[in-house]
């Protein structure tokens, strides 16, 4: 994300294939691609489909407060689940690197909400998910990660069965 605007000042072509979260590119300016979806494109038409298909009216949401992704992830799956006439229960946080999630997902299983969305990088996704399966969380609540890969569902194990992903 720092080396983007130095590059358009520059007038060099900034390429990622994985910077997916909000403004990294077109508000940038005209040297600055990306291959993937932004979150603002992706998560508010995955909220769309599985509000539809799975009718959740009160979700939990956690997110790694330190990452420039999972922050916006986190707030456009926020601004959909909103429009949606969505109740968010709570929004829990961690900070990268952290490898205990116990006791924000224990908050999250008190408060019973249909659905839990998880914005984070691979490794602190795998383990809340990991964690989730530990708590029986999949069980009762359905569990919504944004941008899980097959490598990451294959890390997580039988902890990311019945887990639901969206991505461009």
């Amino acid at each position: 994300e720092d080396a983007f605007p130095i590059a358009q000042k520059a007038g060099v072509v900034a390429f990622s294939s994985v910077s997916s979260a909000a403004g990294l590119s077109k508000e940038i300016g005209d040297y600055v691609f990306r291959t993937g979806l932004a979150v603002d494109i992706m998560n508010p038409s995955g909220v769309m489909a599985t509000h539809e298909k799975l009718g959740y009216t009160k979700v939990a949401l956690i997110y790694d407060a330190a990452d420039t992704y999972s922050k916006s992830s986190n707030d456009e799956l926020k601004k959909a689940l909103e429009a949606s006439g969505v109740e968010i229960l709570t929004e829990e946080t961690f900070q990268t690197g952290d490898t205990d999630f116990s006791q924000q997902l224990t908050n999250i299983m008190n408060m019973a909400p249909d659905a839990l969305f998880v914005s984070a990088l691979s490794v602190e996704m795998t383990q809340v998910i990991i964690q989730a399966g530990d708590l029986g969380i999949p069980d009762t609540i359905q569990l919504i990660v944004p941008d899980l890969t097959g490598k990451e569902i294959q890390d997580a194990g039988d902890a990311a069965e019945g887990a639901i992903a969206f991505t461009g």
